[in-house]
């Protein structure tokens, strides 16, 4: 029986890969990676998105640390797809068709792999103009911020120069744990404590639906369509009034109320997750996610 590592990106699609092919093919750590870069990012259709190389032509990518790897968009990527039984994957619609192809070079900004194969599947929910998903073992070992003001994200790691926000005050430092590849922190609604990951491809940011009758602050409520791995969901979307992070309250931040999302990424999970925390947390104030260090730096009055 080959061992399985069951991982979940964008919502809804759950992505099963044999452990060993996983390690040999569509890993980043023998890329070659440069100390700091930056790079220029647009949110279209609710989701951030950031240009690379493959191949030699600019492509656009959803950048989505909920997806552990690298993933090709087979709508957009026709040719060249192959079946691989080490890859599976499926959403909270159904059936995901996925498999692999051979990338012969991969240039985001100076972070470099040439051939080598990546994960490929169909995600529909990007349509055929956006070349995949960026996933969290590109950029893992880095320090990410989140700069929505100027439009740029910076990678920095190691002794590397780190850009200082315009910010009067010293950050917050807030602590996280890793599920998987996802990290988790503890957040208050109401007076009840949350676990909730952190997934820079969640917006607006999810909860589950059995928990929407014990909160009395929310507004705007109304039926919307969630688009993630497989068939579009029908779930609830609304404003809660208050959420609280350390000793920072965000206010009147948009969840999607779904429990069929939250039960597939919370499997084989050894924290079960609330919900997760998307763009509407990130943008709120400029945000660093320090992978490395386990911890979030929030700058509140920015």
């Amino acid at each position: 029986m080959k061992k399985i590592i069951s991982v979940v990106m964008f919502l809804g699609l759950l992505l099963a890969v044999a452990a060993a092919k996983a390690q040999v093919d569509f890993v980043f750590s023998n890329a070659q990676k440069p100390d700091s870069f930056a790079v220029a990012f647009q949110v279209k259709d609710a989701l951030i998105r950031v240009t690379a190389d493959v191949n030699g032509k600019a492509t656009d990518f959803v950048l989505d640390n909920g997806c552990p790897y690298l993933v090709i968009n087979t709508r957009y990527w026709k040719n060249g797809v192959q079946q691989d039984s080490a890859v599976e994957a499926r959403g909270v619609g159904g059936e995901v068709n996925a498999g692999s192809v051979l990338i012969d070079s991969f240039n985001w900004h100076g972070l470099q792999k040439q051939q080598f194969k990546a994960i490929a599947a169909d995600l529909p929910h990007l349509g055929d103009s956006v070349g995949g998903l960026m996933g969290l073992d590109v950029y893992k070992d880095y320090r990410v911020t989140f700069d929505f003001k100027s439009g740029n994200i910076f990678f920095t790691k190691g002794a590397a120069v780190i850009p200082i926000p315009d910010s009067a005050i010293a950050p917050v430092i807030i602590p996280f744990s890793f599920s998987g590849h996802m990290p988790v922190i503890d957040c208050m609604i109401e007076g009840k404590k949350m676990q909730m990951g952190i997934d820079c491809a969640a917006s607006p940011n999810l909860i589950a639906a059995n928990l929407l009758p014990g909160i009395k602050g929310i507004s705007d409520l109304r039926n919307t369509i969630l688009r993630g791995g497989g068939a579009p969901v029908s779930v609830a979307e609304g404003s809660i009034r208050e959420l609280s992070v350390a000793n920072i309250t965000y206010r009147n931040m948009k969840f999607t109320f779904d429990n069929a999302s939250l039960l597939q990424i919370n499997q084989g999970r050894d924290v079960i997750l609330d919900g997760l925390l998307g763009i509407p947390f990130l943008k709120e104030y400029k945000t660093v996610i320090d992978f490395p260090q386990h911890t979030i730096e929030v700058y509140a009055d920015k």
